[in-house]
């Protein structure tokens, strides 16, 4: 039996930075999930964890972004409807779609501060916020070695990084 659990991937790139016909936010497409090898640590441990390429386009998973929060940063809990307007600056205004080994959803931002931070440059990096179960079951990924592998995403929010904040590297970027 495996327990959910509360990740982040640091993973996709925000591309295609656009004005929306609405209220003069902007739409984006962000990379949001990769498939692959993530490290994870408690402070006394480091782990790594494989997303497999059956659970980051698994339907079930995707679907949960549609009504999601995107966010400056990673708020200190999931988003809720209590934490909606404190924390919320956008939302995902349409279907999830593949890209390589990368999940990549259209977002919109309406907040005039995040707009103005994307359009400085400020906000680069994308991460996600979901909860998953984690099994152990160790293997080796494209030469990588993990100990657990995430199943049944659930995602919660679309987070808007500093640059450098993300872990995948320049992949991870707006």
């Amino acid at each position: 039996m495996s327990e959910r659990v509360h990740r982040q991937n640091f993973a996709g790139s925000v591309a295609k930075v656009r004005p929306s016909p609405v209220g003069g936010g902007i739409l984006l497409d962000a990379a949001v999930a990769r498939v692959g090898v993530l490290t994870y640590s408690d402070g006394d441990r480091t782990w790594n964890e494989l997303l497999p390429e059956e659970e980051v386009f698994a339907a079930s998973s995707t679907d949960t972004l549609r009504g999601s929060a995107v966010t400056v940063l990673h708020p200190p809990e999931m988003v809720t409807a209590e934490t909606w307007e404190r924390d919320a600056v956008g939302h995902p205004t349409g279907d999830a779609s593949r890209d390589g080994d990368f999940l990549v959803v259209p977002v919109a931002v309406q907040r005039a501060d995040a707009v103005k931070r994307i359009n400085l440059g400020d906000l680069h990096d994308v991460s996600t916020g979901y909860t998953c179960r984690v099994e152990r079951a160790p293997g080796v990924w494209r030469g990588q070695p993990y100990e657990m592998v995430q199943r049944d995403l659930r995602y919660n929010h679309v987070a808007l990084l500093p640059e450098g904040d993300g872990r995948a590297g320049v992949q991870v970027s707006l």
